[in-house]
């Protein structure tokens, strides 16, 4: 629990990247909905630890001294830099859990009072409890906390959305990690303009939920455009561990038609004068025994090859993946590009931000 290599919680300030970091107050949890069904701290800590920590028996473990001095070092830092730090809170359990050790929320929320040259990630799957376990001194406080829910289908966005901006706070974030189906963004988040912020990520663990890219490009879109205050930060974090290899029928998506199409013919051929087999994309992009197909609506099916069954062919609009496992789940390139911005927090105005070279 200290600098971390998840990359929404580093900031570009200039020409320079600022590291962040996790701090958990206590260790442990509970799956609460379907973004939990492969929970990564859960695997870790059942797997390679040893520790039952996770259920609705498991008893929360309080974290060391040693832990919770960490961020005091760290706001000493961000404070000689001049610069804040953002820290994420929790990665390996849930703020606002009611089965928190006894005195473990308020002293964290006394340490966010004693660190503020550091800004808090607070994202939860328990949004709704939230407002009832603020302090007493949340005003002190707000304008250096990021309120975060993790919501992965439009369901959960309609039922918490609501529950998240009823929360006074710096600014507010939706985690759509792993992602599990196109989401409509509404109109009262996309109005914050740069206080609001889009995270989208894939799975790295687990086999059967790839992330299909108009789901990606939807909420993209979306914060491009914004709301009454302007765009919205939007942060792409990961594919996870399959990656989208090619369109069933490549002349649909032309974003991917203008890659491949330089690939064969050179960079200055016109995509508009080539026609792409589907056939040939599978063929010669890829390893077919490691194809499985995933159309808009999530429907899924595994190449013939691989599931040793005759499937139909997938539907237009179908996307092919390949399965590179948990190790290079971090690839983050949407259409040739990454997207790193990050939300506008009140604190941030008082930075000595260098110039660029």
């Amino acid at each position: 629990m200290a600098e971390t290599e998840i990359s929404w919680t580093h900031r570009r300030v200039g020409d320079r990247i600022i590291p962040g970091y996790t701090m958990n107050p206590w260790i442990g949890c509970e799956k609460v909905g379907p973004g939990c069904a492969n929970c990564y701290a859960e695997a870790f800590n059942d797997q390679r630890l040893k520790r039952d920590l996770w259920g609705p028996h498991a008893v929360r473990q309080t974290v060391s001294d040693a832990t919770w001095a960490n961020p005091l070092r760290w706001n000493r830092l961000a404070e000689k830099d001049g610069i804040h730090r953002f820290v994420f809170c929790a990665s390996w359990a849930d703020v606002w859990d009611k089965k928190a050790p006894p005195g473990a929320r308020e002293r964290l929320f006394e340490l966010i009072r004693a660190t503020p040259w550091l800004i808090w990630l607070l994202l939860s799957k328990r949004i709704g409890n939230a407002p009832g376990m603020l302090p007493p001194f949340w005003d002190e406080i707000k304008d250096r906390c990021v309120i975060m829910a993790t919501m992965v289908n439009q369901d959960e966005v309609n039922r918490d959305m609501h529950k998240l901006l009823a929360v006074d706070a710096g600014a507010w974030g939706i985690s759509m990690e792993p992602m599990l189906g196109p989401i409509v963004l509404p109109r009262e988040f996309l109005d914050l303009g740069r206080r609001a912020w889009a995270i989208v990520g894939g799975e790295s663990i687990g086999r059967e939920r790839p992330l299909h890219p108009d789901w990606v490009r939807g909420v993209r879109d979306q914060c491009a455009v914004g709301g009454a205050n302007g765009p919205v930060p939007f942060h792409f974090k990961q594919w996870g561990r399959w990656w989208p290899a090619a369109p069933v029928y490549p002349d649909e998506d032309t974003a991917w038609k203008r890659l491949y199409v330089a690939q064969k013919h050179g960079l200055n051929a016109d995509p508009d004068e080539w026609v792409v087999d589907a056939s040939d994309a599978v063929e010669l992009t890829l390893k077919r025994e490691r194809l499985c197909a995933m159309d808009r609506d999530g429907g899924f099916s595994w190449h013939p090859i691989h599931s040793g069954e005759v499937q139909p062919p997938p539907a237009v609009g179908s996307w092919w993946f390949e399965d590179h496992g948990t190790r290079d789940a971090r690839r983050r390139e949407l259409d040739g590009r990454v997207h790193d911005e990050h939300p506008c927090v009140p604190c941030m105005v008082r930075e000595r931000v260098p110039e660029a070279a």
